[in-house]
């Protein structure tokens, strides 16, 4: 999905200045995260400061993990976002990646890497007929008319309308059980497979830590669980995993009726939900559920929670290049430091893995120490809008069971409250909104716009307020949050 071009410059610039706060460390001998020292102010956080360029680097941390090898990694993408979403992958995250393949809905060359198309072999009867294959047959036509017309436009020029990225979504859930046996074909001896999509971020590291107590002889499906109807699937966005044995099983039987599995999407409305009944009806392989590790969340969008706080962060989702640079710099410096550590005699093995909670303190909390102007940060707990006595305070509860309400078209139920004064003023002002959250004891964050307060229960960053909410202006209760953190360490290794 797009982005407000206001918010991925502030998330590039927060994302900066979170990395200057990991360079100026105070380090625990024990372990990576203790201390930040907070030396910059947000105004000297908007400044242009030169970092470390690890993407010079001839050997990059990353290089020598234990376990690289044994992992097959498939990027699965679309012609019209690739060279949006991975050029900056490919100067960073691939890089690391020794056994890495990348998928479309069309062949192409990005940099140095080749780009394979993974619905080269779908029933042509179907690429032929279905309204799901209108954008790749576009593609096919677009190609002649570059090939027979040498002034025509570029191809992206060619198919870069709203109906063309609709006609790609669609197109996209066709993708998921053909790479499947393109994965086998490259690597049949790997003990893992490893499926990304190009807006992925894969905390490499910490995902071989994490299989590395995984056994690949044994069946499993691993991922960000998900539902649509009685369906459980791993959330292709988030990443998803399977074992040697796993996927020698299921190629068995998909090689025995190739064209019956690849018309599975067909009848479904995503790839990642196709890919799941096919492995429960063909090998009866359910998905073990994997979040918080494999999650589809960026750092600013995550609720930090306790149910969160001390697992591995294995995976982000929607990141945007400028994140995926500053994630993939954060990462390669921790992986460096346990290297120092090791050559000094005080670690062994693989590098501790990378806690939510140590995401937490290098790239969110520097941003919560004042209030942010134009920045939702998704306070939903409680609303006050000023209207009537009796619904003047609405109660939302954890955003997944109201959106599973919504969908569901089933209203909410009112709660009355009985107020205090000062939460019959929280809707007139910003400081009067921060007063009601310092009066709800669980409030740890809050937003105002002219007529409403909001306040919110979980520690969130948020995103640039949209258009029709630029006036939101957020804040957060630094304090407590710290009182909260402290309360949730210490964290054993994950």
């Amino acid at each position: 999905m797009s982005r407000h071009s206001q918010n991925s410059m502030f998330r590039r610039i927060a994302f900066t200045a979170a990395f200057i706060f990991l360079l100026t460390l105070v380090w625990h001998k024990d372990r990576v995260t203790h201390h930040i020292r907070h030396q910059l102010s947000l105004k000297e956080q908007m400044l242009d400061i030169d970092l470390p360029d690890l993407s010079l680097d001839d050997y990059l941390p990353c290089n020598d993990l234990p376990g690289a090898s044994d992992v097959l990694v498939i990027v699965k993408t679309g012609f019209n976002v690739a060279r949006k979403r991975l050029p900056m992958h490919m100067e960073t995250t691939y890089r690391c990646i020794p056994n890495l393949y990348i998928y479309s809905d069309a062949e192409d060359t990005i940099g140095d890497h080749k780009i394979h198309d993974c619905l080269a072999d779908i029933d042509p009867k179907i690429v032929a007929k279905s309204d799901d294959f209108r954008f790749y047959r576009k593609i096919k036509e677009a190609q002649q008319t570059l090939l027979s017309n040498t002034t025509a436009q570029s191809l992206t020029d060619l198919l870069s309308s709203k109906d063309d990225a609709d006609d790609a979504w669609r197109l996209d859930k066709w993708k998921n059980i053909p790479l499947l046996l393109k994965a086998y074909q490259h690597k049949p001896d790997a003990k893992w497979y490893l499926f990304l999509d190009g807006d992925t971020y894969p905390v490499w590291s910490n995902i071989l830590h994490w299989l590395s107590r995984k056994n690949h002889n044994k069946r499993s499906y691993l991922g960000c669980q998900a539902w649509i109807g009685d369906t459980v699937f791993g959330h292709g966005g988030s990443g998803y995993i399977l074992s040697s044995a796993a996927m020698t099983a299921a190629i068995e039987v998909l090689q025995k009726d190739v064209q019956k599995y690849y018309r599975i999407p067909d009848r479904e409305c995503c790839g990642d939900v196709a890919l799941s009944i096919f492995l429960t009806q063909s090998i009866n392989l359910n998905l073990t559920a994997s979040w918080p590790v494999m999650q589809g969340e960026t750092p600013e969008s995550l609720d930090y929670t306790q149910e969160k706080w001390c697992k591995t962060a294995g995976s982000y989702h929607h990141v945007d290049p400028d994140e995926v640079d500053a994630l993939w710099r954060f990462e390669q410096h921790w992986i460096r430091w346990n290297h120092d550590q090791q050559r000094l005699g005080k670690a062994n093995g693989l590098a501790p893995p990378i806690l939510h909670r140590d995401v937490f303190d290098f790239f969110v909390k520097p941003l919560l120490q004042r209030p942010i102007t134009e920045w939702d940060n998704d306070s939903r707990d409680r609303v006050f809008k000023g209207q009537k006595e009796t619904n003047d305070v609405e109660h939302h509860g954890n955003n997944d069971d109201d959106e599973e309400e919504e969908e569901d078209g089933e209203e909410k139920e009112e709660t009355i409250h009985y107020w205090r004064d000062e939460e019959k003023v929280a809707h007139t002002s910003f400081a009067a909104c921060r007063k009601a959250c310092e009066l709800d004891l669980k409030c740890l964050g809050y937003s105002y716009i002219p007529g409403e307060c909001r306040l919110g229960y979980v520690i969130r960053l948020g995103a640039r307020a949209k258009e029709d909410r630029e006036r939101m202006r957020s804040g957060w209760m630094t304090e407590r949050i710290d009182e909260v953190r402290r309360s949730w360490d210490p964290c054993e290794d994950d």
